[in-house]
């Protein structure tokens, strides 16, 4: 059955045979330098020499018709059309030479005139036609392309397999050396610095309150994040000079893995209360930079104090070397470095904790993947993803126990979905007014109820807590308590009419008194500013005060509240003032016999007392 990759472009069998016969060897010792430079310059100059044997290049068409004969003698030795310049214009060729050369290979340039079943007449290759020695036979560009990759990722399977060791001297399953340290940054909240082998990491981590949130738009509305990482990888880290701009879609790619990868060990916002913006700057690069941020903003979240959930999270790139028609044992590799990214069939990145993967990413250059591949691969990835958390956490297991001084300082509480509008006030002059009052950073509720406050000082936090809370009534449980003048269902209320006497004053409002009726079922009643006195109450915070004792009728149960209503003056119209009057303390200041009169006393309304 056909395969979808067949449509696929195939380096053709007999450029891959003369290339490895001419050029296998010097592709394995160019893999076999395992320094990183040195390495690269190899494979730069066997580019440049092999696109130089068997391109076709403009001025070659007066040799298209067709390659020189290769030398079935076993020598080894190609033909030079330099060393042999009285070769005729027409070699024979048996049977069997033509059935060697693919003369179906659409990319091969070939003349196909004068063919029979026994000869093939090709003309000889012009001795000035491109360097002073060329291939005997020339392909398109992208074929050689195409060819060298798929040699040297054979070269280097077959190096990991005869010799157990890959290109740097490692074993498959081996890390690069590690090195890491916390706090290089003395104003960051936190700071690290994550090195593996020749990639490496400074990441920062830094705190705020809900004004630092990000705000992304989707079809959804708009969303804000309290965590969030921006990763940036500067042409410098790989030794070249580009132009730094907006980040691209690699680095917006490699931000969006690490960003998944430590996300789910971030406290909720109930337990975290600060917005989190991790940054990773590469200035080393060699493979998998983005797996170094995870591990680098992993360490700086933990010296920020951040307390990670399961602890540290590392990452670590598994990859795969195939052959190209994917028959084979596969050999799987740890902590791969760029040119093993380069020509592998697989790239596997995983990240997690101690307790599971968070993400992972995986990038195939093969038909599939089967699953006792993929169970190797996940397994050899949780050795080394254990090996780099043991390391990690030698520096720093646990999270700070104090944040940095520069970190604002918070404070969250909850109060009932009825009172945000009383806290935020007409324009926000409520909330404004406490902001300035208390000298906060920044007051944010959300539609939860839950309130952040932020500020410099501790004290200033717990000011400004109290004053809200007063302000609406409530102890910060986000549940409104109940207002004790208005009994509940299952009290024992007096009925309208009835006399209370001996009821304390509990609290002196500019509107009224709140008297306590029943101190066992925590029930109140109110008296009303009309209803205080026959006379007039000029200043009621002058006449009454909180301990005073009085007596009352009740009024019964205010339709539009639910408060018990009481009355002190009906109960003065019918006993008189004088048995009602208040004791002359404090520089009590009585009512007035009449509104608008002058005059002392506790008179009803009819007349003083």
């Amino acid at each position: 059955k056909p395969k979808r990759t067949d449509t696929i472009r195939k380096t053709p069998e007999l450029l891959a045979e003369l290339m490895d016969k001419e050029f296998g060897q010097q592709a394995t010792d160019a893999l076999a330098q395992g320094e990183k430079n040195g390495q690269s310059d190899a494979i730069s100059t066997l580019d440049e020499q092999v696109k130089a044997f068997f391109v076709l290049e403009e001025g070659d068409e007066a040799n298209a018709g067709g390659p020189s004969p290769i030398p079935s003698d076993g020598a080894g030795e190609r033909f030079d059309a330099t060393k042999n310049p009285t070769l005729p214009a027409e070699v024979p060729m048996d049977s069997a030479e033509i059935e060697s050369l693919d003369l179906n290979d659409e990319e091969m340039v070939v003349r196909e005139d004068d063919v029979t079943d026994d000869e093939l007449k090709v003309d000889a290759a012009p001795a000035t036609t491109g360097a002073a020695r060329r291939s005997a036979v020339l392909f398109e560009k992208i074929d050689v392309q195409l060819a060298l990759k798929n040699m040297l990722c054979d070269r280097l399977r077959r190096l990991v397999i005869e010799t157990g060791r890959r290109t740097d001297g490692r074993l498959p399953e081996t890390v690069r050396p590690l090195a890491m340290e916390v706090g290089l940054l003395p104003m960051a909240h936190g700071s690290a610095l994550f090195t593996r082998g020749e990639t490496q990491s400074i990441a920062t981590a830094t705190l705020g309150d809900a004004s630092a949130e990000q705000k992304a738009d989707s079809v959804d509305g708009t969303e804000n994040r309290k965590f969030y990482l921006h990763y940036t990888f500067p042409p410098c880290s790989v030794g070249e000079v580009g132009r730094v701009g907006a980040p691209g879609r690699r680095e917006l790619g490699h931000g969006n893995l690490a960003e998944r990868a430590l996300a789910p060990a971030v406290p909720s916002p109930e337990a975290w209360p600060y917005t989190t913006r991790v940054e990773s700057l590469i200035t080393e690069s060699c493979g998998s930079s983005s797996m170094a941020s995870v591990c680098g903003g992993s360490l700086a979240l933990m010296h920020a104090g951040v307390p990670l959930k399961g602890g540290n999270v590392a990452g670590i790139a598994m990859g795969m070397l195939l052959p190209e028609d994917g028959e084979g044992e596969p050999v799987i590799l740890s902590d791969i470095l760029g040119v093993e990214d380069a020509l592998g069939t697989m790239d596997f990145k995983t990240a997690g904790t101690r307790d599971g993967i968070s993400t992972f990413q995986l990038d195939i250059k093969c038909e599939g993947l089967s699953q006792e591949t993929m169970r190797r691969a996940l397994a050899q990835a949780r050795e080394g993803r254990l090996h780099i958390l043991d390391a990690m956490d030698g520096v720093q297991a646990q999270p700070s126990e104090d944040t940095a001084a520069t970190v604002p300082k918070m404070l969250t509480f909850l109060i009932s979905d009825g009172s945000k509008g009383k806290v935020i006030g007409p324009g926000g002059k409520t909330v404004n007014g406490i902001i300035d009052e208390h000298g906060l950073e920044n007051v944010n509720i959300n539609d939860e109820g839950v309130v952040t406050v932020s500020s410099m000082k501790t004290a200033s936090n717990e000011a400004a807590k109290a004053a809200i809370l007063e302000l609406i009534g409530e102890d910060g449980s986000g549940v409104k308590e109940r207002d004790p003048s208005v009994p509940s269902e299952d009290m024992k209320v007096p009925e309208a009419g009835t006399v209370l006497r001996g009821l304390k004053v509990v609290s002196v409002k500019s509107f009224g008194l709140f008297l306590e009726v029943d101190a066992e079922q925590n029930l109140q009643g109110l008296v009303l500013m009309k209803d205080l006195d026959p006379g007039y109450v000029r200043d009621i915070e002058k006449t009454f005060f909180e301990g005073d004792i009085v007596d009352v009728k009740v009024v019964g149960i205010a339709a539009k509240n639910g408060r018990l209503m009481l009355s002190r003056a009906a109960i003065i119209d019918e006993e008189g003032a004088e048995k009602h009057a208040l004791p002359d303390v404090n520089g009590r200041e009585q009512p007035f016999a009449g509104k608008g009169g002058g005059g002392g006393g506790g008179g009803g309304r009819g007349g003083g007392g």
